[in-house]
């Protein structure tokens, strides 16, 4: 019995072998579809799996006949999630329709492989990540490994790739610390770009506008200047996750204008979300003033000017004067100070000395005596050992009590000789 079995499997084996040998032949001709054995397999690839939003990235798709038996009538399908705006499309062995996304195949051979290539662009929805999956849907001869359009991700006929397009939060600042500039004075901006996103920020591109009555000098990091268009231009390359980059740049305004604003811009290939904090400007009052330290003068035009110490006068305008009219700084002097002639006597305002000490005591004298005597009498009596007369002294005039006449007070007179008392020579 056993015996049997294997006779009859052989057999069975050996007529399953000749199958196609005799379709190809054309003996088979007219034999009805879904009698034969296929093993339809799919494979994918995309060419860039980590694209920036606004790429283009390819996807191609492989459906293959890896059975004994010719497939007929196969349909893969491979429907664009979002995150993918469909392009173009080119096929080998079959033809897709962009609306279904459908790939149809009318026939396969043993062996053979029909391809589909689809070319798509890459927006912000695929930032978080999509996920594109390749499945056939359809055949006519069965398949022993898969069951088609069953959405089972571990059979061969499906298949599917992943495509994270990077994603960078860049932002700008912009400064040179002060809200006035000096004309013809230089003036250092400092610009700073940073990335916040997730991802490296591909192909950094810095524009910063600079204003018509300024020339921008000393720019860092490679940056070129267009006369043309005014815009200092930077080509920073990649900036990585969490890094930043610092660029600066000096510039003299003319004083043609008397507010400058300066506006910088920051682009780069890799999505970023946020936009609102990719410029930065930065405005300033410009000064007419001449130099640093020098006093500012609004106009010189008309006359000289005079001020703390400095003459400015107007500088010539060229003839005949270009236009626009440039601003011609005005020439500063030093005003000569006052000559001073060491020796020579100064007059000085005439001052009434404060009396200082106790006050002499106003006396009023009835009758007013005379002295005779003076300084030179008593030296001589000193000499001669004698004893001047007396002298008399003034006795103030006294009313009784209660008399209401007031007392009569000595007047000292300054400078006049007083009396003193008689004192007896030594022997």
């Amino acid at each position: 019995m056993a015996v049997r079995i294997l006779a009859t499997l052989a057999i069975l084996a050996a007529l399953a072998s000749m199958v196609p040998l005799m379709r190809s032949s054309g003996a088979l001709a007219g034999t009805p579809t879904g009698c034969g054995i296929t093993d339809l397999a799919v494979s994918k690839t995309v060419d860039h799996a980590t694209p920036d939003v606004g790429d283009q990235v390819v996807f191609t798709i492989t459906v293959t006949n890896q059975g004994g038996d010719t497939g007929t009538n196969i349909s893969a399908s491979d429907v664009l999630p979002s995150g993918f705006i469909f392009e173009s499309s080119t096929t080998a062995g079959g033809s897709y329709n962009q609306n279904t996304g459908v790939l149809t195949v009318p026939i396969l051979t043993s062996g053979q492989s029909a391809t589909l290539t689809l070319t798509v662009l890459v927006t912000g929805g695929a930032v978080s990540g999509v996920t594109n999956t390749a499945e056939v849907i359809a055949a006519d001869q069965f398949d022993p490994d898969s069951t088609p359009n069953n959405h089972n991700a571990s059979e061969d006929d499906q298949a599917s790739v992943t495509v994270n397009a990077q994603d960078a939060s860049l932002s700008i600042t912009k400064t040179d610390l002060t809200t006035s500039v000096i004309a013809s004075v230089p003036d250092t901006y400092t610009v700073t770009v940073s990335n916040a996103g997730a991802d490296t920020a591909h192909n950094v591109i810095v524009s910063d506008i600079v204003p018509t009555s300024g020339a921008p000098s000393l720019i860092s990091n490679g940056g070129g200047y267009d006369a043309n268009t005014h815009t200092i231009t930077w080509n920073l390359g990649d900036i990585a996750s969490g890094s930043f980059v610092t660029l600066t740049y000096t510039v003299v305004y003319d004083g043609s204008q008397s507010s400058v604003t300066n506006t910088a811009t920051v682009q780069s290939d890799t999505f970023d979300a946020n936009l609102t904090d990719n410029a930065a400007s930065d405005t300033d009052t410009v000064l007419n003033d001449n130099a640093i330290g020098q006093p500012h003068v609004e106009s010189v035009s008309q006359q000289d000017v005079t001020v703390a110490g400095v003459t400015c006068t107007p500088t010539p305008t060229p003839s005949p004067t270009p236009s626009p009219t440039p601003f011609i700084p005005p020439t500063c002097t030093p005003t000569p100070a006052p000559s001073v002639t060491l020796g020579a006597a100064t007059s000085r305002p005439t001052r009434t000395p404060k009396p200082t000490g106790a006050q002499p005591l106003s006396l009023a004298l009835t009758p007013t005596p005379t002295v005779t005597p003076s300084v030179y009498a008593e030296a001589e009596s000193v000499c001669l050992n004698t004893t001047p007369s007396p002298t008399p002294t003034a006795s103030p005039t006294t009313s009784p009590p209660g008399s209401g006449s007031p007392t009569a007070t000595p007047t000292a007179v300054p400078g006049a000789p007083t009396a003193r008392p008689t004192r007896t020579p030594h022997h």
